[in-house]
């Protein structure tokens, strides 16, 4: 693609994502999402990062994708963007990620998938995205299993969905992403000795973000 065209959707990209992050800051800081006995839970902040994060995330991807001409995959990664930068911030403030929306978007990356699949003309996509999302699922659900809940249902779903968007790519940047969510969430541990249960969902979209990025082939 010409690079004054790349410069200018991302951009766009850009901008739309900052408007959309800046819808999403708004609803969250309604606090709508708290179940009752979380109402009395210290207020998170105005958590002006959001839109800041998602118009920087999104022009990521968007650069990324467009130099590597695969267009098709802002299909289904700039939609999973906009739901890791929320899902994190609900994640951050109460430790805990909702299932309906979660479900919700997995429904509409699976439409986005399919769509990218037939617009490369690549049934492969759809198999490695099924393959990779059905791993990570059950690699997360039995994290689940042994650790007691530890890691919560939310995780495990919420791993389904980087499994499915991350190896629709290849396998190897499922792995990638994981691996970095995980080497990282383990050095924050180490240096700031947590005593109290950590939200892993930040940590994930972070590898996400990172693997799609950077590391895709």
């Amino acid at each position: 693609m010409d690079p004054t065209h790349t410069i200018t959707i991302t951009t766009f990209t850009a901008l739309v994502g900052a408007a959309v992050g800046e819808g999403l800051r708004r609803h969250l800081n309604t606090l709508n999402y708290r179940h009752p006995d979380e109402l009395d839970r210290p207020p998170p902040g105005p958590r002006r990062w959001i839109p800041i994060l998602l118009a920087l995330g999104t022009a990521a991807i968007t650069w990324r994708h467009l130099a590597i001409g695969h267009p098709e995959n802002l299909l289904f990664l700039l939609p999973t963007a906009g739901y890791l930068v929320w899902v994190s911030a609900i994640d951050l403030d109460v430790h805990r990620i909702p299932f309906k929306p979660t479900l919700a978007t997995t429904t509409v990356v699976a439409v986005t998938l399919g769509a990218a699949a037939l617009w490369q003309g690549d049934p492969a996509l759809l198999i490695r995205a099924t393959i990779g999302g059905i791993l990570a699922y059950l690699a997360f659900w039995i994290l689940n299993r042994a650790s007691h809940g530890g890691l919560g249902m939310g995780d495990v779903r919420l791993a389904g969905i980087i499994g499915l968007t991350t190896s629709a790519l290849s396998l190897w940047t499922l792995w990638a992403a994981i691996t970095i969510a995980a080497l990282a969430a383990a050095i924050w541990a180490l240096i700031t000795r947590p005593t109290s249960r950590t939200a892993y969902g930040p940590w994930l979209a972070g590898g996400w973000l990172a693997a799609t990025t950077s590391l895709t082939p």
